[in-house]
């Protein structure tokens, strides 16, 4: 296409101009507008009555702050671990009760080496720093309910190797 084509398009669709609107579309837009349910106008609120969302606005965060406020001064210290086995530390849990997860493998795999070059050190001495991702991932499983869960953590191992000069 070229720059004359392209103008000639232009102004064909400049010259072009949308149809009326058909009388038998104006009349039936105009029954169906006149049917329909007619729709009471915006009022605003009478002088010193409060509309119903607003009561619910301004309602809720005060429940939600009275009943915070009822439980601080229930539980001031938190909640009492002796009620709870196992809350405190050094506490000897029935096995029964613990599930009896086991980790059963341990993966260690490399997703990233790179050899940051050559640091000077505080102390003055030249080293060589080198950094390699993993992601440690440790399998549990509980034997007697053959369930299993994956625990995947990424770590950053940088070591610093001091360089001599010989």
């Amino acid at each position: 296409m070229t720059d004359d084509d392209l103008n000639d398009l232009e102004n064909e669709l400049r010259r072009l101009r949308p149809r009326a609107v058909s009388p038998r579309l104006l009349a039936s837009l105009t029954a169906d507008l006149d049917a329909a349910a007619p729709v009471t106008p915006f009022r605003p609120a009478e002088a010193g009555v409060m509309p119903i969302g607003d009561w619910i606005r301004w309602a809720l965060p005060i429940a939600a702050a009275f009943v915070f406020g009822v439980l601080a001064a229930r539980f001031p210290h938190g909640v009492d671990n002796d009620r709870h086995p196992g809350a405190n530390a050094g506490e000897v849990v029935s096995v029964d009760d613990a599930p009896a997860y086991k980790p059963v493998s341990a993966e260690k795999v490399v997703y990233g080496a790179r050899d940051e070059g050559v640091v000077i050190l505080d102390d003055g001495t030249t080293a060589r720093r080198l950094s390699n991702h993993y992601v440690d991932t440790i399998t549990w499983r509980n034997p007697r309910t053959n369930a299993s869960m994956r625990w995947s953590v990424p770590r950053e191992e940088i070591r610093v190797i001091p360089i001599s000069a010989y």
